[in-house]
């Protein structure tokens, strides 16, 4: 039997031990030199001591509001809005009169040249107006003071003229409305209405055939000619005898062409002077026209109500 001594295994373990302890040691002696030296080379720093105030800073998180606040609002009324072209950056510190945002503006000056454009165009009607005023006031005047004395005068004449005309010594001061059923030698009666009280004027003549009615307008210029015919029915068979037959009327208006009639009447007067024309009216048809004038003159002078009078 062996028997195993442990000396060997106890040597091994005091060398590592020992190796340890050294290397602390050693490590140990450098730091302490190294900080010696800091501490030599390094000397205290000293500062004076006076009174003064202590400042206590503390440091919170939180927000800061206004307690008076100012709201800026756009007054421009538009119907799309406004654009904002440009707005200072929020938190700048301003003063009274700097310019905080800036809008378009492009669209308010195309309505303030417009809305000049019209008042120019409202000037130049308003001056034009103002120059026909003024032309109409001289115009007015010089017919006050030349042709509506010249008008009157002519019309006083007429007046006149048409007073004379129907005087008769039952009635000196002259008759306003006369009414004269004219019958002639061909069995043809007329109508004549006469009026210089009215107040409307009116120059017609109305013709009834057989077959047709005329309706001529002096003063517009119009001729109508109004026509009437019989016209059977569609089921004549189904029709009783005394209604065999249904009327058929049509209107043909008649183109004449337009004139001033005093002026036309003038011309033609100078033309048959200059012998450029025949008189339309010959003297014996206007010697027809005064004897129907006189004999209704004579009617009114018997005092009849009904002017039946025959013309020879």
């Amino acid at each position: 039997m062996t028997t195993r001594h442990p000396s060997g295994k106890i040597l091994k373990t005091l060398s590592i031990v020992l190796i340890i302890a050294t290397v602390i040691v050693a490590g140990g002696y450098a730091s302490w030199s190294r900080y010696s030296e800091q501490v030599k080379e390094t000397p205290p720093q000293m500062v004076t001591v006076k009174k003064g105030v202590f400042v206590h800073e503390i440091l919170e998180r939180g927000s800061v509001d206004s307690a008076s606040n100012v709201d800026i609002r756009c007054q421009v009324e538009s119907a799309g809005g406004v654009t904002i072209l440009w707005v200072i950056p929020e938190g700048s510190i301003v003063k009274k009169g700097d310019l905080l945002v800036e809008l378009d503006s492009s669209t308010l000056r195309e309505n303030v040249t417009k809305q000049e454009i019209a008042v120019l165009a409202s000037l130049s009607t308003l001056a034009e107006s103002e120059a026909a005023l003024a032309t109409a006031k001289l115009v007015l005047e010089e017919y006050q003071q030349g042709k509506f004395e010249e008008e009157k005068k002519t019309i006083e004449i007429a007046k006149y003229t048409a007073d004379e005309a129907v005087k008769t010594k039952e009635n000196p001061c002259g008759t306003d409305y006369i009414s004269a059923l004219i019958e002639f030698e061909n069995g043809s009666t007329a109508n004549l209405t006469a009026s210089r009280i009215t107040q409307a004027r009116v120059r017609t003549l109305s013709v009834t055939t057989d077959t047709n009615y005329i309706d001529m307008d002096f003063i517009n210029q119009s001729i109508n000619v109004h026509s009437q015919g019989r016209m059977p029915y569609a089921n004549q068979a189904e029709i009783p005898e005394w209604m065999n037959y249904g009327l058929k009327g049509s209107v043909e208006q008649l183109f004449i062409p337009t004139n001033q009639p005093l002026q036309a009447e003038l011309s033609h007067f100078a033309d048959c002077i200059n012998g450029k024309a025949k008189p339309r009216i010959s003297g014996e048809n206007a010697l027809d026209a005064l004897r129907v004038i006189w004999k209704v003159q004579q009617s009114l002078g018997l005092n009849t109500k009904v002017s039946k009078a025959k013309v020879a």
